[in-house]
């Protein structure tokens, strides 16, 4: 071979290597963009690290790692704009190597989904390309049969984002017996009456106290509650609502499968340490048959541990455990019966939270996950707290 050509040859290949190398860097960088305490949600300094990374590779061919501007627009809100660049990138590339990422991707095809599903003439072809990538990224699987139970019954013509949704299952990160049960349940989707996670899927729902109660005859703010049903319990002999009075009690309706549940447990728990024994928190939810188990102890909260369906009583509590251990839970669980929570306290989407002033009255509630709930949650406490009985209520 003439030097010269040699030369050019060795140049490429120690270009290529160089570039195999600096990817390899990347791509452990953005493997750490995200760490932070277990249980917390990702936060400013998550995201400048983020920012920085974005900087600092901007003129490199990130290749497998180009979703990274995806994720900031997600954390950013821009849902269009990471649906457009996650599309550009999935036409090159094939997977997201990092478990955390994918669901947060996911969450963004999930939003995109239930925008173009409201449409009055939704485009069939995106909606099947969408929930393709969504089923494929997002592992929550029963909040996804839900979450496509619900779309396809606005859709004339569901078959389309149907087989899509199954393509997308086939090819996720999912166990085979776990996309066998999916792909089982989703052209036999279970009773559509259970309670449904109250969540926009990619970003958080900007919840209000409920001024009034859907269901006819429930409870309403204002009204003085009484007992609650009691079936079991975990962290605590007994549970008794009576015993309670003078205090600021706040009653967290949740299920472990519910993601905007699991989620904001972290901020109830920080709550319940701001304000000690001034304010008495619960969580009370009801046998589901199903659940997220976080029995493994390398099981990443808020969103990684294993779903797990068709369970009986026993193993659904031992379920309700193992979350309870593995996200520091101290207050009381309380389970209550499915009749106590939809007839009696109007409960038809999770999370549903109840602040009772210390007169044992009904201060207020509030539906939802995200920022903005969690907002509304604490000036409701803090009214409850200042007041000598309820805080003045809407009407």
């Amino acid at each position: 071979m003439h030097a010269a050509s040699y030369a050019l040859v060795l140049f490429f290949a120690s270009s290529l290597l160089a570039q195999d190398r600096d990817l390899s860097v990347a791509k452990e960088e953005l493997a750490h963009v995200f760490d932070r305490p277990a249980g917390t949600t990702i936060g400013d300094a998550q995201k400048q690290k983020l920012a920085e990374f974005l900087a600092r590779w901007d003129a490199a061919d990130l290749g497998e790692l180009g979703y990274a501007k995806a994720l900031q627009q997600y954390l950013a809100r821009d849902v269009d704009g990471a649906v457009a660049t996650l599309d550009a990138f999935l036409a090159r590339h094939d997977a997201i190597a990092i478990a955390e990422h994918r669901t947060m991707l996911g969450r963004v095809y999930l939003n995109a989904v239930s925008v173009e599903g409201r449409k009055e003439s939704p485009d069939l072809d995106k909606l099947a390309r969408w929930g393709e990538r969504m089923t494929r990224f997002y592992p929550d699987t029963q909040m996804l049969l839900r979450f496509t139970t619900a779309v396809a019954r606005n859709l004339k013509d569901a078959t389309p984002f149907r087989v899509g949704v199954a393509r997308g299952v086939v090819l996720s990160e999912l166990a085979p017996a776990q996309k066998d049960e999916f792909l089982r349940s989703l052209y036999a989707p279970a009773d559509n009456a259970a309670e449904t996670p109250a969540v926009t899927p990619a970003l958080p729902l900007r919840a209000t106290p409920a001024a009034r109660p859907v269901v006819e005859g429930a409870v309403k703010d204002g009204d003085e509650l009484g007992a609650l049903e009691v079936v079991r319990t975990i962290n605590a002999a007994s549970f008794d609502l009576a015993s309670l009075r003078g205090k600021v009690v706040v009653l967290d309706f949740f299920a472990t499968w519910c993601p905007p549940c699991r989620a904001g447990v972290p901020g109830l728990i920080a709550l319940q340490k701001q304000h000690g024994d001034g304010v008495k928190l619960a969580g009370v939810t009801r046998f589901y048959g199903r659940g997220m188990d976080f029995s493994d102890p390398a099981a990443e909260r808020p969103h990684g541990g294993k779903t797990v369906s068709g369970i009986d009583e026993t193993t659904e509590f031992a379920v309700n455990e193992s979350f309870v251990k593995a996200f520091g839970v101290e207050y009381p669980l309380v389970f209550t019966t499915e009749n106590e929570m939809r007839r009696r306290f109007g409960v038809t989407a999770i999370p549903t939270v109840f602040v009772l002033g210390k007169d044992g009255r009904i201060a207020g509630r509030v539906v939802g996950g995200g920022e903005s709930a969690h907002a509304t949650l604490e000036k409701l406490i803090e009214d409850a707290l200042r007041a000598g009985s309820a805080p003045d209520r809407q009407k």
